[in-house]
């Protein structure tokens, strides 16, 4: 998900508030997209004086065993 840029936190908060963590062991919520997450910034509406900064937050390791050494099982 993707939020545009906005100065007002109320907006940041309210878009955070829609999302819900859940089971992984149920394939509900399924391991983060972290290298799809940065493209994505790099896509956003950037001035060219702007200074580039993100916030990533995720619940679960990023996809695949050779980024992380989580092991669900």
């Amino acid at each position: 998900m993707v939020m545009p840029f906005s100065d007002k936190h109320s907006d940041v908060k309210e878009f955070l508030d829609t999302f819900k963590a859940t089971n992984y062991t149920n394939k509900i919520d399924p391991p983060e997209d972290v290298q799809g997450a940065l493209k994505m910034m790099l896509m956003q509406d950037w001035t060219l004086e702007s200074i580039k900064r993100i916030v990533l937050i995720c619940d679960f390791p990023c996809h695949d065993t050779w980024y992380d050494c989580f092991d669900p099982s």
